[in-house]
């Protein structure tokens, strides 16, 4: 069965490879089907590449194969398993997820979850797209954190509900998000009952 990838999370050390990190970020809402042995696309101008692949290795939360480019680059394609996919399916309301990346284990990574066909997620935020005024105010609330100045964590934290109360799990677009998430959750007590009520819209991952 084909479902939706999603792009979520990119981590790039090293974008050298250009033509191979363009070639997965649009797989961004393409159809997707993972075998065995075989990477099927599916663009959403039509087009469709199937990618050979082969298993590498398995731990106890994901499953590797590699596989190669039509340019001739290699690539690691993982897959959460067990607890690690149960949890990904959770947080993310997702059937699961995968990512690709090179080789290198410092070269670049790009992740999907994986939804039904016709469940397009907004899951990812260009830099362009992203709020200068928010990823501020995240930096402030972790810098009161970290030197223990408790109103000014308030504060700031005060200054960031409103900003991100229509969609709470916005902050993980940023890189501080999954931090600023365990700081908010872990002193909601601080805050109204308002306030708590946007902070429990926040799913940890």
């Amino acid at each position: 069965m084909k479902y939706r990838a999603n792009l979520f999370k990119k981590n790039i050390l090293n974008g050298i490879d250009i033509a191979s990190i363009s070639f997965v970020e649009n797989i961004h809402h393409a159809l997707v089907n993972i075998s065995d042995n075989e990477l099927q696309l599916e663009f959403l101008n039509g087009e469709k590449e199937n990618l050979p692949i082969q298993f590498s290795e398995k731990d106890t939360f994901t499953s590797t194969h590699l596989g190669q480019f039509k340019n001739g680059n290699k690539f690691r394609l993982i897959q959460p398993i067990g607890v690690s996919l149960e949890m990904a399916m959770l947080n993310q309301d997702s059937q699961g997820g995968f990512s690709i990346g090179s080789i290198d284990t410092q070269g670049w990574a790009i992740h999907f979850f994986l939804t039904a066909p016709d469940d397009f997620r907004a899951s990812y935020k260009k830099e362009s797209e992203k709020s200068g005024e928010l990823e501020k105010l995240m930096r402030d609330l972790l810098m009161a954190f970290e030197n223990g100045l408790q109103n000014k964590f308030l504060e700031v934290g005060k200054k960031i509900l409103p900003i991100i109360e229509s969609d709470p799990m916005q902050i993980y677009f940023y890189d501080d998000g999954e931090e600023l998430a365990y700081k908010l959750k872990g002193n909601v007590k601080m805050f109204t009952s308002d306030e708590q009520n946007v902070i429990d819209k926040i799913k940890l991952r």
